[in-house]
């Protein structure tokens, strides 16, 4: 399979469900390799960060550890040079180097109700996979037992938007599927264990509302806040930056 890099093409993904499945996963196997040797080459990293280059190569990116842990620490060079192997990986990196180089602020509960209004209002235009109170709304602390507490019976508003991966889809869009799915562990990682960065830096595969959506959210959890929904309605949860 030929190496996709930005703004360049692979072979068209075929229609059957699970060789769309095996597409995606070689188009990973792919880049997984060209991360190692970019990661080989940084002198930056030397010993010190997760592990050397693991061999055999392992065969989930979960498990992939160097893969996962070690973007954050490499040279800005081979960051870019990471992103690079991406369709839209300039405009990628753009967004993760930005995150990198930003100290967070925290939001007052005033903008953050207002960024909901916001995030309610496109979630609504984009069309909810099922219905949501959104006039009930709830601010809760995470950074409390109650809060924590109140947050394990509700999810992220982003499951109101999910889509089965094997779907069909655009031939573009399986190229960009597999990139979504490549970066979920590496920029969850870098932003200790949230999600957000992920969906914001990788928003620029969707476009849209969608990316519009995926920026008002990083805003607000770079200020201190997320957005859940429930059976009840709206949570709003803060936490300490």
């Amino acid at each position: 399979m030929k190496k996709l890099r930005a703004g360049g093409h692979t072979h068209s993904p075929p229609l059957d469900k699970q060789a769309r499945a095996d597409w995606i996963k070689a188009q990973q196997a792919n880049w997984q390799v060209q991360w190692h040797d970019l990661f080989d080459a940084d002198p930056f990293l030397g010993r010190s960060v997760s592990s050397d280059r693991p061999d055999p190569m392992p065969d989930t990116l979960d498990d992939d550890y160097r893969l996962i842990f070690d973007l954050s620490q490499a040279h800005p060079k081979t960051q870019a040079a990471c992103f690079a192997v991406f369709p839209h990986g300039t405009e990628m990196h753009a967004r993760f180097d930005a995150f990198r180089v930003r100290k967070p602020v925290a939001m007052s509960e005033t903008a953050a109700r207002q960024a909901l209004a916001e995030v309610i209002a496109l979630v609504q235009k984009i069309g909810p996979n099922e219905d949501v109170d959104f006039s009930k709304v709830e601010v809760v602390d995470r950074d409390t037992e109650d809060g924590l507490a109140a947050l394990s019976f509700v999810d992220e508003i982003n499951i109101l938007l999910e889509e089965s991966l094997l779907e069909p889809r655009p031939v573009r869009d399986m190229a960009h599927t597999a990139a979504e799915r490549f970066l979920r562990e590496p920029l969850y990682a870098m932003a200790g264990n949230y999600y957000q960065l992920h969906t914001w830096v990788t928003g620029v595969l969707i476009g849209g509302d969608k990316d519009l959506l995926f920026t008002v959210l990083y805003e607000m959890w770079h200020g201190g806040w997320q957005v859940f929904v429930g059976d009840e309605g709206v949570v709003l949860a803060k936490r300490r930056v």
